[in-house]
């Protein structure tokens, strides 16, 4: 079965940060996560320097705790240094959001020469299909 989801620009940007933010701490990556948790809200254009310092003290805080309840109930290490694998849903969630990824850095005008790694060519994870995203004339 294959489904067509019509999106915006907007929702496809959040599709692709929500995807990423999936897979991500599953894989017990947590920086970024950490990072937009604690700046939500941060007036980037007018702050003091302690503003900033309290942002960043809670940012370090909330990363190693996270970190730390990570790695005791989903260790991505196990006895004798095996690495857990990813599960099949996290490679479909990567897949999507390389496919979304790729479209909006194309639609935005990317420079095919750039060395961003949105400029790379989706591969795939899984043995499916890659997703198509194509831009519609409105």
């Amino acid at each position: 079965m294959k489904y067509i989801l019509e999106l915006s620009e907007e929702q496809a940007e959040i599709i692709k940060i929500a995807l990423e933010e999936y897979f991500r701490l599953r894989m017990n990556q947590t920086w970024d996560f950490a990072d937009d948790i604690c700046f939500d809200g941060f007036n980037y254009e007018s702050h003091t320097p302690e503003d900033f310092d309290d942002r960043i003290e809670r940012r370090d805080m909330f990363r190693d705790e996270l970190e730390k309840l990570l790695n005791i109930v989903h260790p991505l290490q196990f006895r004798g240094n095996k690495f857990r694998e990813k599960t099949i849903e996290m490679r479909r969630a990567q897949d999507i959001w390389q496919v979304i990824r790729h479209r909006l850095w194309k639609d935005r005008g990317g420079d095919k020469d750039d060395w961003c790694v949105d400029a790379r060519q989706p591969m795939p994870m899984t043995n499916e299909p890659l997703p198509k995203m194509e831009k519609v004339k409105e």
